[in-house]
């Protein structure tokens, strides 16, 4: 378990998500105090594993994104730049794209996509919902509006409340299987703002901290021993 993207012990699984796991409902950012078969859910909670995940469970992989870009409803056809922030919304209507591989084989317990504020990012003046769907494939360095990859079942949706400053933790488990089951070895993603004002900003992949940048967490599952 040394290796950076397939080392991770589950127990630091979603490192992100408060102190404090356990059978309660303190935050935590840790599954290291959340006991066996649980895990630091996205919302920040200790959380049993549902079947089949409550199951013995191999050690947890990261990845970083292989590749990314944002597009623009003023750049149509144009390739945008992205420089250390990844902007979501705004006056631009940012969208962000990313993209993670090789997604392991086997059953995937959980995954959760990981995004932290830019260190320049405002705080919400408003409530924003996001719109997280799988995609298809994209080549970054010739991805424009016009050419973006349309959206793929399933989706799920975050409201960001106005005032917030935090990173951000996506249950991404679904839009993960759902590639699983097309024979795909990676994960592309879309965020979009759906409703709202504001732009929400976080770390790009070119994030000067490697820690900063986006991430994919999952946490594989093996079957229970006879």
């Amino acid at each position: 378990m040394s290796a950076p993207a397939s080392g991770l012990a589950c127990a630091l699984f979603v490192a992100a998500l408060a102190p404090g796991c356990g059978g309660s409902a303190a935050r935590c950012t840790s599954s290291l105090a959340c006991g066996r078969e649980r895990v630091c859910g996205h919302d920040g909670v200790c959380a049993a594993l549902a079947e089949p995940a409550a199951s013995v469970l191999a050690p947890s992989v990261r990845l970083q994104a292989r590749d990314w870009g944002v597009t623009r409803p003023d750049a149509l056809s144009d390739v945008v730049g992205v420089d250390d922030a990844l902007e979501i919304g705004g006056e631009h209507d940012s969208w962000a794209h990313l993209s993670f591989s090789p997604l392991p084989p086997g059953a995937v317990a959980r995954a959760v996509l990981s995004l932290e504020p830019h260190e320049a990012a405002p705080r919400a003046t408003e409530d924003l919902t996001l719109v997280v769907a799988r995609t298809a494939a994209f080549r970054g360095e010739r991805l424009t509006r016009r050419r973006a990859p349309g959206e793929l079942d399933p989706k799920l949706e975050r409201t960001i409340a106005a005032g917030t400053l935090a990173p951000l933790h996506l249950d991404v488990t679904e839009l993960v299987r759902a590639a699983q089951r097309l024979a795909s070895d990676r994960l592309d993603v879309v965020l979009r703002r759906l409703e709202g004002r504001g732009a929400l900003v976080y770390a790009s992949a070119h994030a000067a901290d490697p820690r900063a940048r986006p991430r994919l967490d999952l946490i594989m599952a093996q079957a229970r021993a006879p």
